[in-house]
């Protein structure tokens, strides 16, 4: 991909909200790094909006649906 950053090592500070990460990084190796070490992650409150979590595994987000 040409003009894309390199993720940075620590994907725990990313800020899901922010439309300019997608486009400057690769988000399909970004979500590929989140299912495998933060599969339940969240995203901190910023500038008028809440904070939100991202469920990335598929098995999780049945859990959660499921769970009542």
């Amino acid at each position: 991909m040409s003009g894309v950053r390199e993720l940075p090592e620590d994907c725990t500070r990313v800020d899901l909200a922010d439309p300019w990460f997608f486009q400057l990084h690769d988000q399909y190796e970004l979500w590929r790094r989140l299912r495998a070490k933060n599969p339940v992650f969240w995203t901190e409150p910023g500038e008028g909006r809440p904070g939100f979590w991202s469920i990335t595994r598929f098995e999780d987000v049945q859990r959660v649906y499921r769970d009542e």
